[in-house]
């Protein structure tokens, strides 16, 4: 059986669902096992000291795979966590690795270049496909456990906040015995990625690898995750965690792309808190209580890495599209009396990029701006040129038909805010922008 099929096979064991399935003592006694070597060490003196593992070590490389229950995978993710925050010793620390095999023989899925000794990594993985227990890990009150696994009934929990000590505290080292650079830079980076996949779990609904369709309407505590993160990482008072993403070499930045897929998910709430109007725009289930300042923070340093940032543009122009034209489909066709409501929709989005969009009725790609001469608003169309809206005039910008490189000359050398043109490679209508990071943006409808 190979490492993928039996994790799958044993989250399939742990559903209370199912029955028969596993006891409550054989988990118990699992977590035991889990904080224990494997083997006694030889006395000191005695030749070469073999490699001995602790069990969670073991277990880490197979929880990687399979949606587990979380009466099962909770525990021991608590367990792991409150363990790894105590291990300080560098010396001897309480996940061992000395004279293991550098090829990573715990990691049995080993996609991410972890070796597997630092089990925390697993848990995460475990997490990141089993959106349950991720969504009440990172969301309800902790408990307190003992060494041995047992719950601690009159103790507090050490850490007391698994985001904040994740984003915050942890130091996720090279997981590897490899002293390949590159190998260990992967190694260094799975740890923070497993961690983003926990949160797109504990934030979705589903398995971070899964899209369902159409997506899951957000549940209040999973909302309440969402908000969490935002906070955490949107500031670097108060103990903060935004230096922990801020820089090429910072030590969560593979953390970024799935900062990305969180605020792409929840794209509506993330326009509601940028609302200067009303609060009408929709959600997608429950809303997510998002401070602004925190939400531009991280929008901020995901402008500047490219995956994290495509994933919230193309996000956000799906959005702000359909509002229009919800505002548009509703049956008034003067547009200065949808003004207020067009506003609403465009200067939320406006935070992050300008309003593209395929018309419903013509299929032609157009773009809504505002005249920066009067303030009204203008409707530009690549070719043909559309028949006019009432209350819409066109614009006298047009669609010129233009190489990229040619767009970037023209928005650099006319000192334009966007421009709009005909791209002669696709023949499709694209907005490029001048973004606030001082690079260009290129805005593209779906092919």
């Amino acid at each position: 059986m190979s490492g993928g099929a039996l994790g799958t096979t044993l989250a399939t064991a742990t559903r209370t669902s199912n029955q028969p399935h596993l006891s409550d003592q054989w988990a118990a006694d699992l977590r035991k096992a889990g904080a224990e070597l494997l083997s006694e060490e030889p006395p000191v003196g005695m030749g070469t000291r073999p490699y001995i593992p602790r069990g969670y070590q073991v277990l880490a490389g197979i929880l990687r795979n399979g949606n587990y229950d979380p009466h099962f995978l909770n525990p021991i993710a608590e367990h792991v966590v409150q363990l790894d925050a105590k291990d300080t010793n560098r010396t001897r620390p309480f996940w061992p690795d000395f004279g293991g095999d550098e090829r990573g023989i715990f990691n049995i899925v080993g996609q991410d270049g972890a070796a597997g000794y630092q089990p925390i990594t697993g848990i995460l993985e475990a997490l990141g496909h089993s959106p349950e227990a991720a969504t009440k890990f990172f969301h309800d009150q902790p408990t307190a456990y003992n060494t041995d696994g047992t719950v601690n009934s009159n103790g507090k929990p050490r850490p007391a906040d698994y985001l904040h000590y994740l984003a915050h505290d942890k130091e996720f080292k090279p997981d590897t015995l490899s002293y390949d650079k590159d190998a260990q830079a992967k190694s260094q980076a799975s740890g923070p990625l497993a961690f983003g996949h926990a949160l797109e779990a504990a934030t979705s609904g589903h398995p971070y690898d899964e899209t369902p369709n159409p997506p899951l309407q957000h549940r209040a505590d999973q909302a309440e995750v969402m908000t969490k993160v935002m906070d955490e990482f949107g500031h670097t008072t108060d103990g903060g965690s935004l230096a922990r993403i801020t820089g090429k070499d910072a030590p969560l930045a593979a953390l970024r792309p799935s900062l990305g897929h969180l605020v792409a998910d929840y794209m509506g709430d993330v326009q509601h808190s940028f609302s200067k109007f009303d609060n009408t725009l929709p959600v997608n289930g429950a809303l997510a209580n998002l401070d602004p300042s925190h939400v531009r923070a991280v929008l901020n340093q995901l402008g500047r890495d490219p995956e994290a940032y495509g994933s919230v543009i193309n996000a956000q122009q799906a959005y702000t599209t359909a509002l229009i034209h919800r505002e548009f489909a509703g049956g008034e066709t003067n547009a200065a009396k949808l003004a207020l409501p067009i506003d609403n929709a465009a200067s939320s989005g406006g935070a992050i990029a300008f309003h593209l969009f395929t018309d419903a009725a013509s299929g032609r790609d157009s773009v809504v701006h505002r005249d920066p001469a009067d303030g009204g608003y203008r409707l530009a169309t690549a070719e043909p040129q559309a028949e006019p809206v009432p209350g819409l005039p066109l614009s006298t910008l047009g669609a010129p038909r233009l190489a990229v490189a040619e767009a970037v000359a023209r928005l650099v050398l006319g000192g334009l805010p966007f421009v709009f043109f005909t791209d002669a490679a696709t023949g499709r209508g694209n907005v490029l922008y001048h973004r606030y990071d001082g690079h260009y943006g290129l805005i593209t409808p779906v092919l």
